[in-house]
């Protein structure tokens, strides 16, 4: 993961974002689970486009 740009964790992150609400009536741990892996990879996302300006 060290080696990915930032878009590419960014848009990871908002994919997940995005399948996590359509689990949400299904399964809410398998949300809880996508929600919290995409908020990570958003985080690191921001963190490696701003140490990389």
């Amino acid at each position: 993961m060290n080696d990915s740009s930032p878009t590419k964790l960014i848009l990871a992150s908002l994919f997940l974002a995005y399948i996590s609400l359509k689990l949400k009536e299904q399964c809410y741990y398998c949300f809880l689970g996508a929600l919290v892996t995409g908020l990570f990879f958003l985080i690191f996302g921001i963190y490696k486009l701003v140490k990389q300006r």
